[in-house]
């Protein structure tokens, strides 16, 4: 289920106290090439920093990249596995 997928993912940053970065608005779709990606106030989410998709993950920055949080995987050490980009 994915709400057990996010909360073991939550469990894993916590316990490896991982800093989110919040330091973009949001994270978008892959390739993307809005003005906010372009300025960079947006991350497409294929740049994205492992930081920046702890803080999408933990929902503390806004996910329209089209892909859901269960769709990621946290490592133990804070790592996360990313899907193949569509």
């Amino acid at each position: 289920m994915d709400t057990d997928r996010i909360r073991e993912a939550q469990e894993i940053i916590a316990a490896a106290q991982i800093v989110p970065d919040k330091t973009i608005d949001a994270i978008d779709p892959p390739g993307c090439g809005c003005t906010e990606c372009i300025t960079g106030l947006y991350r497409p989410i294929d740049q994205a920093s492992d930081k920046e998709l702890i803080a999408m993950i933990l929902g503390e920055i806004p996910n329209h990249s089209g892909y859901g949080v269960a769709d990621f995987l946290v490592q133990d050490s804070g790592l996360v596995m990313k899907p193949r980009w569509r």
